[in-house]
């Protein structure tokens, strides 16, 4: 049985259609995709200012931790600065005691964020970037 011209044409122009947006795919080819030993150590070094994050595509969280990152580094000068400018005794000591504890802790707490992240990545517990590709390694 002939196939009848519409039917031909419309299957044929399905199919133009079909390579078309095939062809705007992109490739899984090595080159495109991230590197999971990349971004890991990116993590363990600079973990804490999220550029492992921003090598991901997971830009709002690198944000989020650059921003906590930066203002975690301006406590202690705002602490430093008010120690600095306090008249009394009683205030001065309080923020001497404020600044001590902020600097043993926040810094700690944002470089074991980065380093835990890191080992994740690099023990493959994330599988893939921001756009859902997967990592390779």
């Amino acid at each position: 049985m002939a196939v009848p011209p519409a039917a031909s044409a419309t299957q044929a122009a399905a199919k133009a259609l079909h390579q078309t947006q095939m062809g705007s795919m992109p490739s899984l080819d090595a080159a495109f995709l991230k590197s999971r030993v990349s971004a890991g150590v990116m993590g363990l070094l600079l973990g804490f200012t999220g550029v492992h994050r921003f090598y991901l595509g997971y830009v709002t969280q690198g944000t989020v931790m650059l921003g906590l990152t930066l203002v975690a580094g301006a406590m202690p000068l705002v602490l430093a600065i008010g120690l600095a400018t306090a008249n009394e005794a009683p205030i001065g000591a309080r923020l001497s005691q404020m600044a001590a504890g902020y600097l043993a802790v926040v810094p700690a707490v944002m470089f074991a964020w980065g380093v835990v992240e890191g080992w994740l990545l690099l023990a493959c517990f994330f599988n893939h970037d921001a756009r859902g590709l997967p990592l390779r390694d």
